[in-house]
């Protein structure tokens, strides 16, 4: 929760510095009980969160285990409806 508090103050102060219109996203990293790369991603244009996972292989997801994870956080948070829109980040420097 820290840690999504401090992100949105870092979002705020963009948007007062006038950079606002090019934030596109916040992204949350994870690691599963298997070690398993997951990732948490805040569509700021369209106010919505969706799960990325990474899988073995050049440019693979795990579709499945977002869909999962899909169903955890929607109990929680705004989902992105449009899966189209699930856009995966590659090589996320986190």
């Amino acid at each position: 929760e820290d840690q999504v508090v401090n992100v949105n103050a870092v979002a705020d102060a963009l948007g007062v510095g006038g950079y606002g219109d090019r934030i596109l996203a916040a992204v949350f990293g994870f690691r599963d009980a298997r070690g398993q790369e997951m990732y948490l991603i805040y569509n700021y244009k369209r106010g919505s969160w969706y799960p990325f996972v990474p899988a073995g292989g050049d440019k693979q997801r795990s579709n499945e285990r977002e869909l999962q994870l899909k169903a955890i956080i929607g109990q929680e948070l705004p989902v992105e409806p449009e899966m189209e829109r699930w856009f995966p980040l590659w090589g996320i420097p986190i």
